[in-house]
């Protein structure tokens, strides 16, 4: 089983994008070209990091992918428990809500998946004892 998860995209992470477009525009307006190139960089950046992060469950695999800065593999054996969290720590995740916290023994991970029940329902069908929250339970989400 190999199921691809996107990252959820926030509200906060768009308005962020889209104001650094004022910027841009005045960079253009007065003839910055170098303030157009550092600012098209930075939103061209940010957009590629949201595509290029995603979560896959492959097999007994948790496999986290973050762009150019690599992947994660946490064995879905190790994972003692996912919670919700508001954690506003750096993390391969692109949303305020929704963000859940990985735990697997002293490694710990955020994320924000778009359908979270579903992945912590395949999460949880390799690894049953993985502690999960219950508004986040397949019995709460698929029954």
């Amino acid at each position: 089983m190999r199921k691809i998860y996107r990252s959820k995209i926030g509200t906060l992470y768009i308005v962020v994008l889209c104001a650094l477009l004022i910027p841009l525009f005045a960079a253009l307006y007065h003839d910055d070209y170098i303030g157009v190139a550092i600012i098209s960089f930075i939103i061209l950046f940010a957009i590629y990091l949201y595509f290029a992060t995603y979560y896959i469950v492959d097999g007994g695999n948790l496999i986290v992918a973050i762009g150019i800065f690599g992947k994660r593999i946490i064995p879905v054996k190790d994972i003692s428990g996912i919670s919700a969290t508001g954690s506003l720590l750096s993390a391969p995740a692109f949303s305020i809500n929704g963000r859940l916290q990985v735990e697997a023994g002293k490694n710990s991970i955020v994320i924000s998946p778009i359908r979270p029940e579903a992945f912590c329902a395949d999460l949880q069908e390799i690894n049953p004892e993985i502690a999960i929250p219950f508004f986040l339970s397949k019995k709460s989400c698929c029954d």
